[in-house]
């Protein structure tokens, strides 16, 4: 009788133990599945939350969208990074490639904004959509979606946004510039590529009201009077004509100084157009109105990009987003 009521104990005690090897288990196996959720939506949703020790490494998150290439929606990816510096209240760049250009890459490009977080979309099949690019994306709703995103992360101003554009991405800051709304976005830095006359003409802004055509059929009368516009444009440019003229993807392109000067119109300028340029230094020929508000920079002998002209670039990018 007691040898059955120690094997009858013995069943039990076996029975608990498992129960027991069992709720560890399950308890462990859950708790790594929350952290890997936590890591995912980090990289896949935007972080608000930033790990420290990866503040200064390039990570990223991503916007959904779907247009008429991508039908069934599509994960379109946006690189950042935090300055080295640590700032509490780091202002934000937006850096947008140029066609066939890689966002990653395009962040150590702005290295020497070092006070800044540095955002960097990427072009789907690497190029902007103004009107006759192989992408029909909604570009404009992009940037707004990730200036919404912006707004979440911490140890920012999100109210002091930059965008910075090369070429194609140039071509879309006119295009921000035109039609997106948001208060936040400060200051504009558009390199090498000026108004075309889809986007400008008849002394009106045009947008469109359906994204696969370059058909420009929407009159614009963009709304925000609180932004700074800079400018670079090269006398040898022939993919951006600087005196104006056919380019590439046959757009007529705006005088460069003109385009200055209508930027300059519509931020409230009451007086001439400037004839006579400032030289600051070597090839670089400054127009200034309403004291810096618009700026640009005419690059004598330059083409489609600074060349060896770049370093003073840099410096004088730097002071703009600065200020």
């Amino acid at each position: 009788m007691i040898k059955h009521k120690f094997i009858y104990i013995k069943k039990i005690w076996l029975f608990f133990s498992v129960i027991l090897f069992m709720t560890i288990v399950l308890f462990s196996c859950s708790s790594k599945g929350k952290v890997l959720d936590i890591d995912t939506k980090v990289i896949t949703e935007g972080a608000s939350i930033v790990d420290s020790n990866l503040a200064t490494e390039i990570q990223s998150f991503k916007i959904n969208q779907s247009w008429s290439q991508q039908p069934n929606s599509y994960e379109r990816t946006v690189f950042y990074k935090y300055p080295e510096n640590d700032n509490n209240n780091s202002p934000v760049v937006i850096a947008l490639h140029g066609s066939g250009g890689n966002a990653k890459e395009e962040i150590n490009k702005y290295s020497y904004l070092d006070s800044h977080l540095i955002v960097a979309p990427q072009g789907y099949n690497g190029s902007w959509n103004i009107a006759r690019e192989s992408s029909k994306a909604p570009d404009v709703d992009f940037i707004n979606k990730i200036i919404i995103e912006i707004k979440t992360f911490e140890k920012i101003d999100s109210d002091q946004i930059s965008i910075i554009g090369y070429s194609n991405g140039s071509a879309l800051i006119n295009q921000l510039l035109i039609e997106l709304e948001s208060e936040s976005f400060k200051t504009a830095v558009c390199k090498f590529s000026q108004l075309n006359t889809l986007q400008y003409r008849e002394e009106s802004f045009w947008s469109r009201s359906n994204i696969d055509s370059d058909d420009h059929d929407l009159q614009v009368l963009p709304t925000s009077k609180n932004r700074r516009i800079l400018s670079f444009a090269g006398t040898e440019d022939s993919t951006c004509p600087y005196y104006g003229g056919i380019g590439i993807f046959d757009y007529n392109f705006i005088n460069a100084e003109e385009a200055a000067f209508i930027w300059a119109k519509t931020l409230g300028y009451k007086g001439d157009q400037i004839e006579n340029p400032i030289l600051e230094t070597e090839n670089y020929y400054r127009f200034s109105y309403m004291d810096g508000k618009v700026i640009h920079y005419k690059l004598l002998g330059a083409g489609h990009g600074f060349g060896n002209l770049i370093e003073e670039s840099k410096l004088i990018i730097k002071k703009f987003v600065n200020n």
